[in-house]
């Protein structure tokens, strides 16, 4: 995955990743069928079992659980002024 360009993983939490999918589960194609949050909870856990590995190779890892996304910007205005310049 890495080459010239950096990597970024905003990381959160299976109960997270939920709430903030679950409203819009219908626009998802993966999660097509899936009818509860539980269920939901479970196809993310399983999903990030399989993937989390290659994710975690990311040049920066962010855990965005509690982070409103005014915060997230800054963070991420942050990360290019100090790793793409020039």
């Amino acid at each position: 995955m890495k080459g010239k360009r950096k990597l970024i993983y905003l990381r959160a939490s299976t109960e997270i990743l939920a709430q903030r999918l679950y409203p819009n589960i219908k626009n998802r194609p993966l999660l097509q069928g899936v009818s509860s949050k539980v269920k939901l909870k479970s196809l993310l856990k399983n999903l990030l079992t399989d993937r989390e590995p290659t994710y975690l190779q990311a040049d920066f890892i962010f855990q965005t659980d509690k982070s409103e996304a005014k915060n997230l910007q800054g963070l991420l205005r942050e990360i290019k002024s100090i790793t793409w310049k020039g």
